[in-house]
């Protein structure tokens, strides 16, 4: 399965090491979306109004064991609970079509409040 992070996850991040030895492939990759900065982490928010694109990376993991604990450090319990942290959401990448799953900001964040990183780029804030 393919997992598209775009924050603290991808490779030389924070919490890259969190998911680093289930990783058998990495490409570099990007989906439509905004991104906030909160401080130490990003929120991805979808939509069409003032939709830009995220870069990030999609890492290829074949295991559940990773998507729980990806799961686990994004803060989400299951879909449609209203005490997520993040969403997990299947997106689509605009450049080569790929699909996977993506966190995006849970429904109780208000990103209004955490300023837009106009690059699209964690790593470019």
């Amino acid at each position: 399965m393919w997992v598209f992070v775009y924050g603290t996850l991808r490779s030389g991040e924070s919490n890259h090491h969190v998911i680093q030895e289930d990783i058998v492939e990495l490409e570099p990759g990007k989906v439509a979306g905004v991104l906030h900065d909160a401080g130490h982490f990003p929120y991805l928010v979808t939509g069409d109004s003032g939709c830009g694109y995220v870069t990030g990376d999609w890492l290829r993991i074949e295991n559940d064991t990773a998507l729980v604990k990806l799961d686990s450090l994004e803060g989400f319990k299951e879909a449609g609970y209203e005490f997520n942290h993040y969403d997990r959401v299947v997106l689509k990448d605009v450049n080569s079509g790929r699909t996977g799953w993506v966190y995006i900001a849970g429904p109780r964040i208000r990103t209004e409040i955490y300023s837009v990183i106009s690059s699209g780029d964690w790593k470019v804030r």
